[in-house]
């Protein structure tokens, strides 16, 4: 003869106990994820603002019978944080700098941190040399722009940042910050030329 075997009582209780505890959880993670989503919308970021207000170009020469390209790019930069309740952690900035498609520079910047409704400084540094694969119409561009004594440069910032609102953080964004400049080539023997206009750079978030 077959017995029904019973669960036990306190048995009962432990696992009511636990389906309990778990959907307490449940409900405060997406009571938690609700009230940052309420306000992220309530004060959602606007994109930063970053402009090149100077730059110096004291070299840029490719030395005679060879596609090594000597540099020395010096710019100055503001990137301002329009947020009245909003402060940004760049945890990272890389600056990389082009002519004609092709990268000639980078340089890692320091993280930081800005504040809301705050304006930051920065300098960004490339000097070296770098081989170019120039084609020939690449060398005609070159010598032209050399002669009119202006340059086209492309620099670019990746990012890594994260927007703080009181005690809460955003997870991690990479906007790319895309500068399209006209710089005027001053060699260091030559009086400092004149000719930048202070220019505002794409941000893509």
């Amino acid at each position: 003869m077959s017995q029904t075997k019973e669960v036990s009582i306190p048995s009962q209780r432990c696992s009511l106990h636990i389906i309990t505890l778990l959907k307490v959880i449940a409900s405060l993670i997406f009571g938690f994820g609700a009230l940052a989503l309420v306000l992220w919308l309530a004060v959602r970021p606007h994109d930063i603002k970053v402009y090149v207000i100077a730059a110096n170009l004291t070299q840029f020469d490719l030395r005679n019978g060879s596609s090594t390209l000597d540099y020395n790019l010096t710019l100055d930069m503001i990137v301002r944080n329009p947020n009245k309740k909003v402060s940004i952690n760049y945890d990272r900035l890389e600056a990389t700098a082009s002519y004609e498609g092709m990268r000639f520079g980078w340089e890692n910047l320091p993280p930081f941190y800005q504040g809301y409704k705050n304006t930051s400084n920065f300098r960004a540094n490339f000097g070296g040399q770098q081989v170019m694969v120039f084609s020939e119409s690449n060398i005609i561009s070159f010598n032209q722009e050399k002669t009119s004594g202006f340059f086209n440069i492309d620099v670019k910032f990746s990012t890594r940042i994260r927007f703080k609102m009181g005690a809460i953080k955003t997870k991690h964004m990479k906007p790319d910050v895309d500068c399209h400049l006209r710089i005027p080539f001053t060699p260091c023997n030559a009086t400092l030329a004149s000719g930048f206009v202070s220019t505002r750079c794409k941000v893509d978030l």
